[in-house]
């Protein structure tokens, strides 16, 4: 048993103050009531509260039930020296609270701060993008054509779309041409014109292809248009959306198991699905679908300068904008639909020559015209009509 030391007891059920001597024991905390002789508080059953600031006035409370109901009494140290005393006798874990945090443990906090964001930064660079490729692997094609449905409809409406019989059907023409170098694969492609002036194309999960009317009238010819829906069909097929998605979606599920809050993990899946088109594929994604859309090409037979032509036409642009145009005018709609594509496909001089190495390494050279018979300048133009420019006064 420890020295005594002057507390103040309160009862609970008035304001009135008593005075009594306490001690400290291994078991707790030990004074006597002349209404009730000798008491044993137990630790695993005393609240600690500290008093503002001040770590030597402590407050401890003990909950009592008695035949008139429940009640907290409580008793206050102000004694310097007691808190070194209970601090050698209490329990670790009640004793750790009473401990004035020393500079090992403040450097240790502020390290481990300044660490958080090369963790997450390795999270979110080696360790989920492997997750998520694994998660991948696991999801059913028919989950992947639900979600995809379900994107496509607040993404892309029916009501958005535009109606272009020949385009619509030159686009299923040279898809069913590229998907026939892989009969087994097993998604149903389908492409939705969008009449809007975004340079830009990009999958959906499940199958679903999205070109926008801005990257149509880059293109001058089939080829052209093949070698970006081969580059999307590889995104397709290589499930790059959805693992995109899975990516994306870890770091908030991680943050919500650090902190609790699951509440919105579903609606940030949806979030983050519903934004597809603002979620840009890593270096390596890019990479394999250029890769593997230029062997598409090459093995379908057509003729993979349209593919290098393609990529190498939005490179210029880009570049001209850039030359062209001061930092302010980089905001108006042409430049920005450009960079729209970059944003989700970024090109480049490297991009573009490892295009043409994989053409000149290529054993397949036997090409055959993409539907010789259709001009395809003129069938844009015909569907996709410019608006006319009125005249001010």
């Amino acid at each position: 048993m420890s020295q005594k030391f002057t507390a103040d007891y309160f009862d609970g059920r008035t304001a009135r103050k008593q005075s009594v001597s306490v001690s400290v024991s291994r078991e707790g905390l030990h004074f006597a009531l002349e209404s009730k002789g000798d008491i044993l508080w137990s630790f695993a059953n005393i609240r600690l509260q500290k008093i503002g600031n001040n770590l030597q006035n402590l407050r401890f409370e003990y909950e009592i039930e008695t035949e008139e109901g429940r009640f907290v009494e409580s008793l206050i140290v102000t004694d310097r020296d007691f808190r070194e005393v209970i601090i050698a006798l209490a329990p670790p874990g009640f004793s750790t609270s009473l401990r004035p945090p020393d500079l090992k443990r403040k450097i240790g906090f502020a390290l481990g701060v300044l660490l958080i964001p090369f963790v997450l930064y390795a999270l979110w660079i080696s360790i989920i993008p492997s997750i998520a490729r694994s998660l991948t692997l696991k999801v059913p094609v028919a989950w992947e054509e639900k979600l995809g449905d379900t994107i496509l409809g607040s993404m892309s409406p029916e009501e958005s779309r535009r109606n272009a019989p020949q385009t619509q059907q030159a686009l299923e023409e040279i898809v069913a041409r590229l998907l026939a170098t892989d009969p087994q694969q097993p998604y149903k492609i389908k492409i939705h014109l969008q009449s809007d002036s975004l340079v830009n194309a990009f999958a959906l999960p499940g199958g679903h292809i999205i070109v926008f009317q801005g990257l149509l009238d880059q293109t001058d010819s089939a080829e052209e248009m093949a070698g970006i829906l081969a580059h999307e069909l590889q995104h397709v097929l290589r499930r790059h959306t959805t693992q995109a998605i899975i990516r994306s979606v870890s770091i908030y599920l991680i943050f919500s198991t650090l902190t609790g809050d699951v509440t919105g993990a579903m609606q940030t899946v949806l979030d983050t699905a519903s934004n597809l088109g603002h979620l840009s594929m890593n270096r390596s994604m890019e990479t394999e679908a250029d890769r593997d859309g230029m062997l598409m090409i090459l093995k379908a037979g057509i003729n993979p300068a349209g593919m290098i032509q393609a990529f190498q036409k939005l490179d210029d642009n880009l570049n001209s904008d850039k030359n062209q145009s001061s930092p302010d005018d980089l905001k108006t709609e042409s430049s920005s639909n450009i960079l729209k594509y970059i944003s989700t496909h970024p090109l480049g001089a490297e991009r573009v020559k490892n295009l043409q190495d994989i053409a000149r390494n290529s054993a397949e050279k036997n090409y055959s015209p993409l539907l010789p018979d259709l001009d395809w300048k003129k069938m844009i133009e015909r569907e996709f009509p410019k608006p006319e420019k009125k005249e001010s006064l």
